[in-house]
């Protein structure tokens, strides 16, 4: 979390502008390998971000290439994991519960996350049998991708939709989607043309339902109004938080970085491109630690 709508604003526009860089970073080494080797076929297309960094990295390297995929996969997991649990608890138990104990409180949470644990361990072991996890992810995303994030990306442009009518347009263009699917198959175009339109249509139609009764803005946005002028005249609260932030997140990059210049020392080859990647994070580090001024 963030203490302004400012510094909202600015995470906003950062992860906007490096969202529009990292996807070449992630997507060019598995494409370069396609050219190299043309003849993967089925599972095996999805190993080939995997079989670059074998075909180019040295055994330190391609070590810590590893362990931080693993580390990234388990964080992310452990992230919405904890995120759905934490949904389950607060926003479902305790409104159906509010005098639950906090005994209670923390037994649903554990259960919550052990099955949406479960779930995600059958899915995985699943994926094999759909199709591989690249039609998994395509099919999953074109059901449900526009349904669940278009209607709260329209309320960030309108004032007039409210926050009841975002969760039943998108219910109602899930299930809309996915009975379709259901009923009659289609393929992956139609796929990704029905996930688009139908919460577009549905958001349009309440749009000129909202101007034809002449509503201007909603009773959310009349709230978000007044929560602005209460925010302005609050005082700032103290940025020791995030000073501390930016003291682990530079502490952890030196660490990475005194990791990979040993393992360029040590190396047997590409010993010198190994040391400038970690003296390239060294200085990146260094930049970001609040104490030190370069």
């Amino acid at each position: 979390s963030v203490k302004t709508h400012q510094d909202a604003k600015k995470v906003g526009l950062t992860f906007g502008w490096l969202y529009l860089v990292s996807p070449i970073i992630w997507m060019l080494p598995p494409m370069i390998y396609r050219i190299l080797n043309p003849d993967l076929s089925g599972l095996e297309v999805e190993e080939a971000y995997m079989l670059i960094c074998k075909r180019v990295l040295p055994v330190g390297m391609l070590g810590l290439m590893l362990g931080g995929m693993v580390f990234a996969t388990a964080s992310s997991v452990n992230t919405t994991l904890n995120m759905a649990a934490s949904i389950i608890t607060n926003d479902i138990f305790k409104v159906l519960r509010p005098a639950a104990g906090h005994k209670q409180i923390m037994f649903v949470a554990r259960l919550s996350t052990l099955l949406f644990g479960v779930g995600t361990i059958a899915i995985a072991l699943l994926v094999p049998f759909l199709g591989g996890i690249v039609n998994v992810v395509l099919s999953v995303g074109a059901v449900t991708g526009c349904s669940l994030y278009g209607p709260p990306i329209w309320a960030l442009f309108s004032k007039r939709i409210a926050g009841r009518a975002v969760l039943i347009i998108t219910f109602v263009s899930l299930a809309i989607n996915i009975g379709t699917l259901l009923a009659h198959p289609l393929n992956r175009a139609n796929e990704m043309l029905l996930g688009a339109l139908s919460p577009f249509f549905l958001l349009a139609g309440y749009e000129v339902f909202m101007i034809l009764r002449k509503v201007k803005s909603g009773t959310d946005y009349q709230s978000y109004e007044k929560s602005l002028l209460r925010d302005s005249k609050a005082k700032e609260e103290d940025s020791s938080q995030n000073v501390y932030g930016l003291k682990v997140l530079s502490n952890t990059l030196l660490t990475v970085s005194v990791l990979i210049i040993i393992l360029g020392i040590i190396s047997s080859g590409h010993g010198l491109l190994i040391a400038s990647t970690g003296f390239i994070i060294l200085v990146v580090a260094f930049c970001f630690h609040p104490s030190i001024k370069l």
